[in-house]
């Protein structure tokens, strides 16, 4: 019996250099990716981005985002975002943590 799998291709991008690209582009020094998304060390996790616009309640929540900081569940529609303006690829992220 062989193993099924799939063999795909990702951008691998450490959590800190993505927090920090967060915070340059949206000037909020408080951003945590690990707090955005609740996750523990010693994990990854996966991210697609497309380059397509936000529907309005999501558009809504990264606004919010760009004004106050706040909000949870961000980090993948403020990517999104961001590759609508060019600033990131669309594709599959896979974001490492470890600290």
């Amino acid at each position: 019996m062989k193993l099924a799998h799939v063999i795909k291709t990702y951008f691998v991008v450490d959590y800190n250099d993505l927090e920090q690209f967060i915070i340059n582009e949206f000037g909020h020094d408080d951003y945590s990716f690990v707090a955005d998304i609740e996750c523990g060390n010693a994990s990854d996790h996966e991210i697609n981005v497309v380059n397509e616009p936000l529907d309005e309640y999501h558009q809504a929540r990264v606004d919010r985002f760009i004004i106050t900081g706040n909000g949870s569940y961000v980090t993948k529609h403020l990517l999104q975002h961001l590759c609508t303006q060019g600033k990131v690829l669309p594709g599959r992220y896979l974001i490492s943590v470890s600290w």
